[in-house]
Parts: structure tokens; sequence; C-alpha cells
């Protein structure tokens, strides 16, 4: 998309309005002003965008909070909110409202989750107390007059007898109660004269009695756990009555989405603001715009505003922002290029000539004509007719045209489910009718289709060295396209002449031909890649080393196989999950059983090599194509936008 500069001066009374206006055109991308000029200043706006981001991240914390205690049912690849002008403004005015549910919010969340954590606490001390609850005595008992009484616990599981017989020097009087006991310990009750109490402690410690390390009470264990049982209840009833509060938030939920956007637009202003030159009366405005779109955003503000605005060329090709503007057919796959890196300054667009191989090659590898139509129904459906968003719409027309790639390659591998409609009428119907393939079955001559697949990777190939022949000659670099492409065009095809003529066609001329175009190609590098170099030397031995860069050629041809690899992968499991789903035999059990397999396995199966035939479709533009031509490290166009996650400003017709 062809790019102009920008240049705006306005007065300061008019730079909101001028900046809502911009940011709704969203076509311009704004840059910091350029030159140094001691009457233009910059407005530091860090603290504002630093309150905008608490802001933000506190209505996203509410939401998710509201999304786990009170989730709403979500419809997918539903459209954002409509909001018109009105709403907006009246929302706008209440966002600190919006913000104070948030943090309202936050607020319950946070006590409902100290309420839980006392209660977890209280539940280990309760746990730590199971052990003494049948004992009677408060924990703090200590006797009377003449007794002493203690409570401890022994590293073992033990009784009275065996404790007497290990200690015989332990008085006869000592009444020894075990409370409770396990493998792990003894938890033990110790009453002794008070003139003993002293030396039956010292006896008892030689054999590891301690006592407890936790607080004792003047209540009983019992006493002391229905206290804590009463406790955790009042903590969790409280929890329960916060959670409940945050369910009661819930239509709050589009306030919160608002104050989100609200706040991530006003960021956006703020970040733009601080790139503005600003004099006491006017500021300053530079960036990038749309060729198409400049003389529009030029008229309206130089009518409403009285603005200053001045369109030039740019100046810089390589700080030039780049936007990509296809038809319906290739437009879909400009995702998939900007994933991988924007064009450079002397980029073409990739997109009109990767488009077709993309979806074809797709097809290839998918190559089920059942597969192929349900995603072409469903995604044709989500793409063209529902109110989905403009990219998800992108994203659903790609996988409709590779599906309808799909259902052309699967008809003509004779693929419709795998073998499915040959399996039912052989096990259900008894009749021998089957799709037959148009073309050929690949699982039973794979040979073919390695060939074939190897032909179009060559094809590939020579198109995109075809295209970086073509961007050389509008650079005006016509001689370098020769050099640098035309040769190895030359050497490719004739390579590949060759071999179809050796092995298709041996009687015939064309292996000579391609020996031929072999030649030709081979001596216009030896002779013309090292013309870089200084000396004859350097020049021979530059020419002679490029050679070397055919087994990459040959490296980039032969990872075409893998269009035969998954295009049988696919066709092979789902023949397998049509086998097995047969096995159950005839009858009602039968035709429930093959339903069911034949579903979760094609399921399976699609979702599978769906995933497989994505990755390796960008895999082999991204790794064999594009490195033939394509430089990439652009700068993508980010104009100055209204990005909202939730909602979307109604739009308006702008005054011409």
């Amino acid at each position: 998309m062809q790019m102009k500069r920008i240049h705006i001066v306005a007065l300061q009374t008019d730079r909101k309005a001028i900046l809502e206006h911009i940011q709704r055109f969203e076509a311009v991308e704004v840059r910091p002003v350029r030159g140094e000029d001691d009457r233009l200043s910059k407005k530091d706006t860090s603290r504002q965008i630093a309150t905008f981001d608490r802001g933000i991240q506190t209505a996203k914390e509410a939401l998710a909070i509201l999304d786990e205690k009170a989730a709403e049912k979500k419809v997918l690849f539903a459209p954002r909110r409509q909001v018109d002008k009105k709403q907006y403004r009246q929302s706008a005015g209440e966002w600190k409202q919006y913000l104070d549910v948030a943090q309202e919010i936050l607020a319950l969340s946070k006590e409902a989750e100290e309420h839980r954590s006392a209660a977890v606490k209280l539940e280990a001390q309760i746990e730590t107390l199971r052990p003494w609850e049948r004992l009677d005595v408060p924990m703090k008992e200590k006797g009377s007059a003449h007794t002493a009484a203690m409570i401890g616990t022994l590293p073992e599981e033990i009784t009275p007898e065996s404790i007497r017989e290990r200690l015989p020097d332990l008085p006869e009087e000592t009444y020894l109660e075990v409370v409770s006991s396990t493998r792990e310990q003894t938890c033990l009750f110790v009453a002794s004269y008070r003139p003993e109490a002293e030396r039956v402690e010292s006896l008892l410690r030689t054999i590891g009695f301690g006592r407890p390390g936790w607080s004792l009470s003047h209540r009983t264990c019992r006493e002391k756990i229905q206290r804590l049982e009463q406790l955790i209840a009042e903590h969790r009833e409280k929890a329960e009555q916060c959670e409940q509060s945050i369910v009661d938030h819930r239509e709050d939920r589009r306030k919160l989405e608002f104050l989100s956007d609200y706040l991530a637009m006003r960021r956006e202003k703020y970040e733009v603001l601080e790139r503005l030159g600003l004099t006491e009366h006017v500021f300053v405005l530079e960036g990038y715009v749309p060729a198409k779109a400049a003389g529009k955003i030029a008229a309206i503000l130089e009518k409403r505003y009285g603005a200053y605005v001045e369109l030039l060329e740019p100046d810089d090709p390589e700080d030039v922002p780049k936007a990509f503007q296809n038809g319906p057919f290739v437009a879909p796959v400009e995702g998939i290029t900007a994933s991988y890196s924007m064009p450079g300054t002397h980029d073409l667009d990739p997109n009109p000539v990767m488009a077709f191989f993309y979806y074809l090659l797709f097809g290839m590898m998918l190559s089920d004509a059942g597969y192929g139509i349900l995603i072409s129904i469903a995604t044709g459906y989500i793409g063209f007719f529902s109110k989905a968003e403009r990219r998800t719409k992108n994203t659903m027309r790609m996988f409709f045209y590779c599906g309808l790639s799909t259902t052309f390659w699967g008809a003509l591998y004779g693929s419709w489910f795998g073998n499915a409609v040959g399996a039912i009428a052989e096990n259900f119907l008894g009749s021998s009718f089957a799709i037959a393939p148009i073309w050929f079955d690949p699982s039973k001559d794979p040979m073919t289709l390695l060939i074939f697949s190897i032909a179009v990777g060559v094809v590939h190939i020579l198109l995109g060295l075809g295209v970086k022949f073509y961007n050389l000659c509008r650079q005006g670099k016509p001689l370098d396209a020769v050099f640098d492409a035309g040769f190895w065009m030359l050497a490719i095809a004739g390579l590949s002449i060759m071999a179809a003529g050796m092995v298709a066609l041996p009687e015939t001329v064309l292996g000579n031909v391609g020996i031929g175009m072999t030649v030709v190609g081979f001596l216009g590098l030896l002779c013309t890649q090292g013309r870089d170099k200084k000396n004859i030397l350097g020049k021979i031995l530059g020419g002679i080393m490029s050679l070397y860069d055919i087994t990459g050629f040959f490296s980039d041809i032969l990872s075409y196989s893998r269009l035969m690899a998954l295009g049988l992968t696919t066709g092979i499991i789902a023949t397998t999950i049509n086998t097995l789903g047969a096995l159950p035999g005839k009858g009602v059990v039968g035709v429930i059983a093959f339903a069911v397999i034949f579903v979760a396995g094609h399921a399976m199966n699609l979702a599978i090599n769906m995933l497989g035939a994505y990755v390796h479709c960008n895999r082999l533009h991204y790794v064999e194509f594009f490195k033939q031509f394509y430089e990439g490290g652009g700068k993508l166009f980010t104009p100055f936008a209204v990005n909202t996650q939730y909602i979307r400003l109604k739009e308006e017709q702008q005054d011409d």
C-alpha cells in the first residue's frame, strides 16, 4: 500500500477533537516529530500512562474474577459489542464509578480469600488437636495439690506396659494413659505425686517424651475443636457471602468491559500525545497515512478545524511502514505473511503469488473431500455470512479456500472420509459400490504422488525465482535479474526436464534439451556469480563456489515430499478408522458402534491433520519459498486506532 508522510499543524484548543478524529479514521500512524526546534516542546505522559495501566489491570482482574465466579455464556466468534456516540459519552463520564466497582470486586475477592485461608489454618489446628480429642481434661491441666499432671508425645507406638518395662525406675504409683497412638507417635497423659514429678518427666524424656509444640488451652481438646469448627463455619459463611456479593456484580460486567477499553483508548491517546510537538497555542503532528485516504483526511481536518495539513512523499524508504491491500481471494493469507515478516524496502507484496499455492498445498496435504466439505461449510458461514470481526472473517475465509482445495484433491484421490462410502456399502448394504478416484489412489501408487509432489515443489521454487527476476528488473537491475535468478531458473528447469526425459520419456529429445538448459545455466553462474570480487581469481572461485548452492535447492525441493507424506497419512488413517468401525459387525449394535467410532475417529483425524497441513504449509512458504525472493524486515503499519477488546464504536459518517 502506497504511503504518504502527513504533517499537521493545528490549534491546541482543537487538539483533543483532532486526535479523536484521527483515532476514528484508523489510518494515521503517528510518529515523533522530527528535527530539533527550540520552539517545540514534548509532553511527558508517563505518569498518566502508568495510571491508566493500573486501571486497565484492575478492570481485567475484576473481569477475571467475574468469569470465575459468575461465568457468562460466550458465543463463538461473536463480534464486539457496538456502542454509539451517546452511550460512549455517557459511560465515559462514569468511568470512575466503574473503577470503584472493579476495586470493590477485587476487595471482595481478597476478603473471601482471607476467610478461606483462615479456615484452612484452623483446619490445620484441628488436625493437630485430633490425637488429643479423647483427653477429657483441659490441655493446661497441672494436677491437684498433691499430684502433677503432664501431657506429651512419644515418637513411636507404645503401651503403658512397654513404658514401664523400658523404665524400671519409674515410680509404681505413676499413672500412664495413652490418649491415642499411631505408628509415628503416642499421645500420653501422665500423673504422679508432685515431689516425684520432675524425676518422672526426666525418665520419660530418656525415651523421647516431649511436650506439645503448640499453645495449650484451659478447655478440653474436644471443646477446642468444637470452637475451631464453629470459627471455620463462620469464615466459610463470610467467604460465601463475599462470593455471592461478587456474583451480584455480574450485571456490572459491561461496565468493566467498557472501563478496560476506555482506559486503553485513553492510554493510546496519551502515548500519541507524547509524540507531538507543542507550543503554547499550537501542536504539530507527523506520521504516515495511506495515499488513498490521505486526501480525504486532509480535507476533513482543514474544513472542520482549520488545520494546516501537508502531504509529502516519504524521504526515507527504510522508515516507511508497510500495509497490505489485496482482493478477497488474496487478503485472507496476509496474516500468514505478516506473522513471518512485513516486506522490506525493495520487496514486492508476496501475497498475490503466495495465495494460490498456499491453498493448493494445504489441500494436497489434507486431501480428503469429506473433510474439505466440512471445513468449507463451517468456515464459509463464519467468513462470509456471520457478524464476526474482520480478522476472524479473514482467517475463516482462508480456511474456506483451503477447504475447497482439500475437496478438489480428495476427489482426485478418491478419498471421501477415507473409503467411508465403500466401507458402509460393503458392511451394511451388501453392495460393492465405491467412489473411484478421478485421478489415482495414492495409497496404491505412492510413487506417482511423490513424483508429482516434487514436480509441484520445482514449480513453486521456480515461481519464487521468477518473482526475484521480476523484482530486480523493476528496480532497474535487469542484468542482476538474469545473473542471480535467470541462470538458476534455467539450471533448475533444465535438471527437472532432464530427469523427466530420463524417467518418463526416455526415447525423446527431452533429456537432451534438459542437459542443454542445465549446461547453459551452470556456465552462466560460473561466469557471473563472482562478479563482485576484485581480482580474477576471486571471480573464478566465486563462480565455482556458487554451484554449491544447488544442494540447497535440491534440499528445498525434496522438502515438498511432505505433500505426499501428509496426504497419504490423512487417507490411510481415515481408512483405518472405517475398518475399526466395521469390526463390531452388522445389526443395530454394529451400526451404533460404527457411527461412534466414525465420528470420534474422523474428528480426531481431521483436527490433527488439519493442524499438520497448516504448520507444514506455512513452513514450505517461510523456509522454501520466501527465501528465493523475499527479504522481509519491514515495519508493520500500526495506525492510531480504536484498539479495543470488548466494545466497538459505532461507525459514523465522516463529513467531507
